[in-house]
């Protein structure tokens, strides 16, 4: 039964990875924007992005920090420091 997740679960690995090289293939095709219509390429993306982009780095600093401070915790703090240096 565990075999059966294993493989499961890379099946899904390999369709997600298909999915986004299949994506990256056609993401900037002009023929399929006029396929379905739209005349250019939805630019209203572009300011949202910048604001996900900002959102997305305080979480992942805010995740570094946390590490930071339990690594201290744990008594590795001038391994910490001495790695930055």
């Amino acid at each position: 039964m565990i075999h059966c997740f294993f493989l499961c679960s890379y099946d899904l690995q390999i369709l997600t990875f298909l999915q986004f090289g299949g994506y990256t293939l056609v993401r900037n095709s002009t023929d399929l924007f006029r396929s379905f219509g739209f005349d250019t390429q939805p630019h209203t993306v572009i300011p949202l992005q910048h604001l996900v982009s900002f959102g997305l780095n305080l979480v992942s600093r805010s995740f570094e920090f946390q590490a930071d401070a339990f690594a201290k915790k744990l008594g590795y703090g001038s391994a910490l420091r001495g790695g930055l240096v």
